[in-house]
């Protein structure tokens, strides 16, 4: 039997044992299940947002798209795949094509050392400086943000771009104070291993109790 047969067998088997394991199963629920946790809280907080800010503006907010405006996110999001992807001919292609991903794979690698849970096959990869990891990847997206500005080849655009960007780096200056406070409270740095130790009583209710 000729080698590249015999070498391919030998993959499509062992693929075949983590596939069809019971762990590779429980990871493959435990993801689904938490995408679409995110994927409804984002629409459920979208649409509170756009409620609370009209109020706070003395207006009504979503009110016609569905019952009570529900479904008016639900409509942005049809909206928005449904656009045409145009793109401008003084554009930089290669920075413009390159820049959402630049922008969104930086968000994803930092989910890498959350503990979502070990018992589902999500204990989050141990690093011994994973809060600097997280913090670090999740300001990196700020180049995804510049990228796209820039590549546009238009001034506002590059502004609007510079603006994001400034805003962004300001919100890392209270995140990580928050985070601070975790690794004084619990003396670790890395992010899997801080879970045990405040397993079934909140972290918050810790710091009053020493407070």
């Amino acid at each position: 039997m000729h080698f590249s047969v015999v070498l391919g067998d030998d993959i499509w088997s062992q693929l075949g044992g983590i596939i069809f394991s019971w762990g590779f199963l429980q990871f493959i629920v435990a993801f689904l299940s938490f995408f679409g946790f995110v994927l409804t809280m984002a629409v459920i907080l979208v649409l509170a947002e756009r409620k609370v800010m009209g109020w706070m503006q003395d207006r009504l907010g979503p009110i016609h798209t569905g019952p009570w405006g529900l479904l008016q996110t639900v409509a942005d999001v049809g909206k928005l795949l449904l656009k045409e992807d145009i793109q401008a001919s003084q554009t930089d292609k290669a920075l413009f094509i390159f820049a959402p991903s630049v922008f969104l794979a930086p968000i994803i690698a930092a989910f890498a050392v959350i503990p979502f849970s070990p018992y589902v096959g999500l204990p989050g990869v141990v690093i011994a400086t994973g809060i600097v990891y997280y913090v670090a990847m999740s300001s990196i997206d700020v180049i995804g943000v510049i990228m796209a500005g820039w590549g546009s080849n238009n001034k506002y655009a590059l502004m609007g771009g510079l603006r994001s960007a400034a805003q962004m780096i300001s919100y890392e200056l209270p995140l990580v104070l928050a985070l601070v406070s975790v690794v004084m409270l619990t003396s670790v740095l890395a992010g899997s291993p801080g879970y045990p130790s405040n397993a079934g009583i909140g972290t918050i209710a810790i710091k009053e109790i020493q407070d």
